[in-house]
């Protein structure tokens, strides 16, 4: 039933997101594909009221599921190969949505297009400097050069070679590697606790894997900040390993990918002197590394607004935590109130009007959660108290 119940909410995800598929965009030559692209269009660009419905059931759903999942999981109801296999469907159904979201993931392609079809540097020359590019007419800030890391280029430029050129399988090979990305993080999160915590490993890739804001921002809009993540995590796991090589390799891909992890370094290179390593706990690592997250996600935020994908530099350091109601419930206020901010756009189309919303479900909805998180915390505590 858990299965059915999940299979059913992401093919809902999958279909919601082609509602979002941009006007200026041929998706496919096909006919009959075309006139599926035009059926969805209908309801994202002119039925808007009712898209933000769909689109508010499906975010519920996702998070009853979410919860229902964790619940089970610390009830130790529900098989490890049964949430195996729920977060493989997520990661093969989500693959084939549309990027409904964000329209960074067109700025990925057009850089590898930029080296491999125009032969210039996309540090050099923003995508505008390309006239007559079919792209163009679809895509958003053009007039920026790219602004990610250089290794983001060296995995994207083989991706537009396999796609030949052609947008459908270039683009579905781009979300191939984010869903590949994905399951990496994943994996190394259960790898990683299954040596340290083991009882906390399956709640931990659960706490991660299915959470709707890695689902909807990792999978669905694909953003880069997933390899930059799955690097990460796999530094961090051959850290714990003591492949102190392959450690400092991967996390120098991961900044070299997206440079948000370049915080990292100092707490990873203290981990190779063996006197920090001993009084340094597998918890107190990873606060550390939470915290130094949070420090570049400030220097980010100096420069430009709060993004909700931005919430995936530290939701894969939080999933190694222990278990806690307060922690828990506190990420899912933080999950919700960022995905709410697509309400506002979904329903007037586009982030002018109702600003104020905006604000209140990215501030005051974690707000909510953190307090009703403390709250229980405070009566389990009590209840615990008086057990013993």
């Amino acid at each position: 039933m858990l299965r059915l119940a999940w299979i059913f909410t992401f093919i809902a995800l999958l279909l919601y997101s082609f509602t979002q598929i941009d006007l200026s965009l041929t998706f496919s030559r096909a006919s009959f594909v075309q006139a599926f692209e035009k059926a969805f269009q209908v309801v994202g660009y002119f039925n808007r009221p009712l898209s933000t419905g769909l689109f508010l059931g499906i975010v519920l759903l996702l998070f009853i599921l979410y919860v229902v999942t964790l619940i089970l999981i610390v009830k130790k109801k529900v098989q490890e190969r049964e949430v195996r296999w729920i977060i493989l469907a997520g990661a093969i159904i989500l693959l084939f949505s549309y990027n409904a979201f964000s329209y960074d993931f067109f700025n990925y392609m057009f850089a590898a297009k930029q080296i491999v079809h125009y032969h210039v540097n996309p540090y050099q020359f923003a995508p505008w400097d390309m006239l007559g590019d079919p792209m163009l007419s679809f895509m958003h800030s053009v007039d920026k050069v790219y602004v990610y890391g250089p290794l983001s280029l060296v995995f994207s430029a083989p991706l537009y070679v396999l796609g030949f050129g052609y947008l459908l399988p270039t683009f579905y090979l781009f979300k191939a590697f984010a869903a590949l990305s994905y399951l990496g993080c994943v994996w190394a999160i259960y790898k990683i606790l299954k040596k340290e915590k083991p009882h906390h490993a399956l709640f931990g890739a659960a706490f991660f894997g299915l959470n709707p804001l890695v689902l909807i921002e990792g999978l669905v809009s694909a953003h880069n900040d997933i390899p930059m993540m799955c690097l990460a995590l796999l530094a961090t796991w051959a850290l714990f390993e003591r492949k102190w090589l392959w450690s400092l390799v991967l996390l120098s891909a991961s900044f070299l990918t997206k440079q948000v992890t370049v915080f990292l370094i100092p707490i990873f290179l203290l981990q190779l002197i063996p006197l920090v390593r001993k009084r340094v706990s597998f918890y107190w690592f990873i606060l550390l590394c939470i915290g130094l997250q949070t420090v570049g996600g400030w220097f980010v935020l100096q420069q430009r607004e709060m993004q909700p994908w931005y919430f995936l530099w530290l939701l894969p350091f939080i999933a190694l935590l222990p278990i806690s109601i307060l922690l828990t419930i506190t990420t899912i206020g933080v999950s919700l109130g960022l995905l709410l901010r697509y309400v506002s756009f979904l329903y007037f189309g586009n982030w002018d009007q109702m600003a104020m919303l905006r604000v209140q479900t990215t501030e005051y909805t974690p707000l909510i959660f953190l307090g009703v998180g403390i709250l229980a915390e405070s009566i389990l505590w009590f209840w615990r108290k008086k057990r013993k």
